[in-house]
């Protein structure tokens, strides 16, 4: 009795133990879990704090930087002061460095402290122009030099000072020409601008060249400085107008951008409710694996009843993923009509509540219970696995549409960049025009022969600012035109397609095509206007495909290209030989030269020799079977992304003619 008290105490201790350790194991994590988050949240207050004692130290190290004014009068002012830096002063910095570089000895160095980024910069040319090292600290914004020993080959000051003023003066003409004539060949080659400021602009511009040699000199005086200042406004003008139509497909095309993005937001979003999917089919697969074990295996009768809470677990799994769905098809739902595109329709075991039905029908069926729950687990595991099928397919279908914008914000983007390229000129030509109106007021005291130039060169600086106005508005015009339907693709080649075959390096017998990809979704004015025409003509006649298969192929097993051509010269005369032969690639998509009664029908629909034979034949009777086969399959199938675009028999033909040229090319 003794030994076995004292065997039950050590049981009933040994017991005591293990609980405490399962529950010391149960509690343990949670200490560590939370000193992780506490390092995180102490990390990313450490983060912070750092980065904003950064900020505070380049602040007080750089200052504060005020904003460079954009309007007419400031620019004026800098391109004044720069050239006027640029002609008649020199760089006393830079000879001052290069000065003191020169008495550095070898094996020295020197510090050159408190100085700008351009400043330092300087610097690292000079040293690098003598031979020297050296080294930059942001921080302390100084330069260090060390001379080497490697110290250039000095020249007589006086010779090299006018070698080069002579190279440099060369240099600046042979430029300044060159810029002239590209100037030149650019205006010429952008052709006259359609604008209702060119005709007034021509006309103050002969009146002021007209004026001192017409009119009296008061007159001149007064008249001369109001018809270039009148030009010049023009020119401002230009530069406002071109600058609003920039901004407004910069606008349009940054709104698109911003429907992408919130559509993919909300497709990360998706995706992280859809990553316990997975889980919960291998969940419900274990269970339905170990319930089919417990009956196919010979097991004790009370071992068999454990299908009843792996029933309960599949149970609980299955609901998990129809809530989940949920949420999934919200989202799915929100980003597809963010960008504009159909929302993907639901899954058929969720839509309408049907996933109770085939494990009511399970638990129902003649069977003994452990069966039956067994039966349950594998149905509850299938639909699990199309739920989750069904969620792929409906991100997929959702992430097309998202795709087809992103190539929208893409075009329409390349446009909106064109034209913001163009109008980068307006700032300068507004600039030229300012200057011209001040010295054409400013020289009218003097009695000069050059009076007359002023409204000329305005009229130069207008027609070029009209010109770089009508660019940047045609561009912004096809930018927001692109931009109207997110789910269209245009038919015209972007920019960038001509950019790039005008830059990449071809040999002579490659020819880059610059024509844009037509998807589905562009509709072909020419098939949509044509077919629908034929149709109706051959309704209005009494006439089927094959009959007009027979008076076309004349006998012959298809039709041939005279015929082809013939027929559709009759039928409308407005059609160019080119768009009869693109007919044509369209009705003979294999390129066999004829079009077969099959093609045809494809197109204009079948006829009575390409259906079936009798009323109640075999092969209707076949057909009708696979036809209901079908219907009720599709209870469980499920659709691809691009069966929710259906495309018209025009897009179809549009297509075919692309397959066609793709080939010959």
């Amino acid at each position: 009795p003794a030994k076995s008290a004292l065997t039950g105490a050590y049981l009933a201790g040994v017991a005591v133990c293990v609980e405490f350790a399962t529950w010391g194991a149960a509690i343990l994590p949670w200490p560590a879990v939370y000193s992780t988050v506490r390092q995180l949240f102490s990390a990313k207050l450490t983060r912070s704090s750092s980065d904003a004692a950064f900020l505070e130290r380049r602040i007080q190290t750089t200052g504060r930087r005020s904003p460079r004014k954009q309007d007419a009068l400031s620019s004026t002012t800098r391109e004044l002061q720069r050239v006027y830096g640029e002609v008649f002063r020199k760089d006393s910095f830079t000879q001052r460095i290069k000065s003191s570089l020169l008495e550095l000895p070898v094996g020295a160095q020197r510090d050159f402290k408190m100085l700008n980024s351009e400043s330092r910069r300087k610097v690292h040319f000079v040293a690098a122009e003598l031979g020297m090292v050296s080294q930059s600290d942001g921080v302390k914004r100084s330069v260090t030099v060390t001379n080497f020993g490697r110290t250039p080959v000095q020249k007589d000051p006086d010779e090299e000072s006018d070698f080069d003023f002579q190279q440099e003066t060369m240099e600046t003409v042979i430029g300044g020409l060159g810029r002239f004539g590209s100037l030149v060949a650019s205006v010429a080659a952008r052709g006259v601008p359609r604008d209702q400021v060119l005709l007034p602009a021509v006309a103050a511009t002969t009146a002021g060249a007209a004026a001192p040699f017409v009119l009296g000199e008061a007159s001149a005086d007064l008249l001369v400085p109001l018809l270039t200042g009148g030009i010049g406004l023009a020119t401002v003008w230009q530069e406002r107008v071109g600058k609003t139509v920039v901004a407004s497909a910069k606008n349009k095309a940054a709104t698109v951008r911003f429907k992408c993005s919130t559509a993919e937001s909300l497709f990360g979003r998706a995706m992280l409710v859809m990553s316990a999917l997975p889980t919960y089919l291998a969940i419900a697969t274990a269970a339905a694996t170990m319930s089919v074990i417990c009956f196919v295996e010979e097991v004790a009768p009370f071992v068999r009843w454990c299908t009843v809470p792996l029933l309960l677990i599949t149970i609980c799994a299955a609901a998990l993923t129809a809530n989940r769905q949920k949420g999934i098809q919200f989202y799915i739902k929100q980003a597809a009509q963010s960008v504009e595109g159909r929302v993907p329709p639901q899954c058929w075991v969720t839509g309408r509540r049907w996933w109770i039905v085939p494990t009511a029908i399970a638990v129902a069926m003649p069977l003994d219970l452990p069966r039956r729950f067994t039966i349950a687990c594998a149905v509850l595991a299938t639909e699990i696995g199309i739920m989750m099928s069904s969620c792929f397919t409906q991100l997929a279908a959702a992430e097309f549409y998202a795709a087809r914008a992103q190539r929208v914000w893409a075009r329409a983007d390349a446009w909106a960049q064109e034209a913001s390229t163009e109008s980068r000129a307006l700032p300068l030509n507004s600039a030229v025009a300012v200057i011209n109106t001040l010295l054409a007021t400013a020289l009218v005291v003097f009695d000069t022969p050059i009076n007359s130039l002023f409204p000329v060169i305005g009229f130069a600086v207008c027609y070029q600012a009209l010109q770089a106005k009508t660019v940047a508005s045609t561009n912004s015009e096809r930018s927001t035109v692109e931009a109207a339907d997110i789910q269209s693709i245009g038919t015209q080649a972007p920019p960038f397609l001509e950019r790039a075959a005008a830059t990449e390096n071809l040999s002579n017998d490659q020819t880059p095509s610059t024509s844009t990809v037509r998807y589905v979704a562009v509709r072909s004015s020419m098939m949509d206007d044509i077919l629908p025409n034929l149709t109706a003509k051959l309704q209005a006649e009494g006439r089927t495909v094959d009959q007009l298969f027979e008076a076309l192929a004349l006998g012959r097993e298809e039709v041939t290209w005279p015929t082809f051509r013939e027929f559709f010269q009759k039928f409308d005369t407005s059609l160019t030989s080119t768009q009869i032969e693109r007919l044509w690639l369209v009705f003979d998509k294999n390129l066999s030269g004829g079009i077969s009664r099959q093609e045809l029908a494809d197109i204009l629909g079948k006829g009575e020799k390409t259906r079936a034979g009798g009323s109640f034949g075999l092969k209707k009777l076949r057909k009708t079977v696979g036809r209901g086969i079908r219907r009720l399959m599709k209870l469980c199938d499920e659709k691809k992304a691009d069966d929710y675009y259906a495309a018209t028999a025009a897009e179809r033909a549009v297509e075919g003619v692309q397959a066609s040229l793709s080939g010959v090319r």
